[in-house]
């Protein structure tokens, strides 16, 4: 998306500045940021934070509104949220380990690890030629959503209204055994393009990127992720699914916005799930998001500390444009969305009520993320334009 189509998305906000949270040494995007932060911008949230990083300056944060709308408990740098789709770079972040272990190559065949893969309904002439590259780059071919696997729930006829699609969103999700899943994944899926030809985003590709990391290491996804990321980044408050009780004080609760107006509070889907799904599931904080962002970074004096969790060389793979053309969507890392025409790198979020974004700049390192408990898609435009504009106004 360019910058000009950014702009007009802005267009019903206000852009004026405020005062407060400068730092030196020139603009920064901290100061881009807080043109935003003023009243009327901030009234649609009910709970916003905001954290960016900048090497050779202060790690910036920012928190607005309420974490519980109806108990008005505020949103702080410790509250618990959905990182949604944003998961999926920690999922990317394994496979890249596993790389650099040597227990798998990016050009190996999904079928080496799923052999019931070449049963995929459609075009199954296809699924032999389909890679972990192909997966990471959302370039299968596969473009069905997880609600396709689920007709007897989200079926026009299966479906009463609007609250029940989202119930129904979380009740499929939260008990998702993967061996349910393959056997739906195998009845209706099926392969819509030649692989490697075009990107369709995909969250099926990424629960099958979990499913094959298990099936390599015998550890579960969200153990390996913790292991070998959460635990020497010090992300102390990340987990998948289930907060631990101690935690559970912080956790926000995420809201719907119906087309009526009303909301949806759908804390009460705070359970268990029987095997993190590759494509989302990660709780974590503002905090803990600032350690991650300067481990992209690269923050000085941690680098050999840094290296012995992923190379450098490897990180820094996974964020230039795979394949060169005209459509924005082919300019795709190993794992993150590459926002040309700049080599702004990063992923949007969504799930239970929340909604994030997240970009990196490699060049500037630099690292900026938004969060809110309030999802639909005019907050979506905002948090973007606001990611955009702040990345931009430093770029330019």
């Amino acid at each position: 998306m360019t910058f000009a189509c950014f702009l007009s998305l802005a267009l019903p906000f206000c852009i004026f500045p405020v005062k407060g949270f400068s730092q030196s040494g020139g603009p920064s995007i901290a100061d881009s940021v807080n043109t935003f932060l003023i009243k009327e911008n901030l009234n649609p949230f009910l709970g916003l934070g905001i954290a960016i990083v900048e090497r050779d300056r202060n790690d910036f944060t920012f928190q607005y509104g309420y974490a519980d709308h109806e108990m008005e408990k505020p949103f702080s740098d410790s509250t618990l949220f959905n990182l949604g789709s944003v998961s999926k770079l920690f999922t990317a972040l394994s496979i890249m380990k596993l790389v650099e272990l040597k227990m798998l190559t990016l050009d190996d065949p999904v079928y080496q690890y799923f052999p019931e893969f070449l049963k995929i309904q459609g075009k199954s002439r296809y699924a032999a030629a389909i890679t972990i590259r192909h997966l990471l780059q959302h370039r299968s071919g596969i473009t069905q959503s997880m609600e396709n696997l689920y007709p007897e729930l989200f079926d026009k006829k299966a479906l009463k209204n609007e609250a029940e699609f989202y119930e129904n969103t979380y009740n499929y999700r939260a008990f998702l055994s993967m061996e349910d899943f393959k056997n739906r994944f195998l009845m209706y899926a099926n392969i819509q393009e030649t692989p490697g030809k075009k990107y369709h985003f995909s969250n099926l590709g990424f629960v099958i990127l979990g499913y094959i990391l298990e099936q390599i290491t015998e550890v579960n996804l969200g153990q390996f992720v913790h292991d070998k990321f959460f635990e020497p980044l010090e992300m102390n408050d990340s987990h998948y699914y289930l907060t631990p009780n101690e935690q559970s004080k912080n956790l926000a609760f995420g809201y719907y916005r119906l087309t009526d107006g009303s909301y949806l509070n759908v804390h009460e889907n705070e359970v268990e799930s029987p095997s993190p799904t590759g494509d989302g599931g990660i709780k974590t904080s503002l905090r803990d998001m600032k350690n991650f962002m300067n481990f992209l970074i690269g923050e000085p004096g941690k680098e050999e500390k840094f290296n012995q969790i992923l190379k450098r060389s490897t990180l820094l793979s996974m964020t230039g444009p795979m394949v060169k053309g005209p459509d924005r969507t082919t300019f795709v890392g190993l794992g993150f969305h590459n926002l040309q025409p700049y080599n702004f790198t990063g992923h949007a979020g969504g799930w239970d009520g929340f909604l994030c974004i997240f970009y990196y700049h490699p060049e500037s390192h630099s690292c900026f993320f938004a969060v809110t408990n309030r999802e639909d898609n005019q907050l979506f435009s905002f948090l973007t334009v606001y990611s955009a504009y702040a990345l931009l106004h430093r770029k330019l």
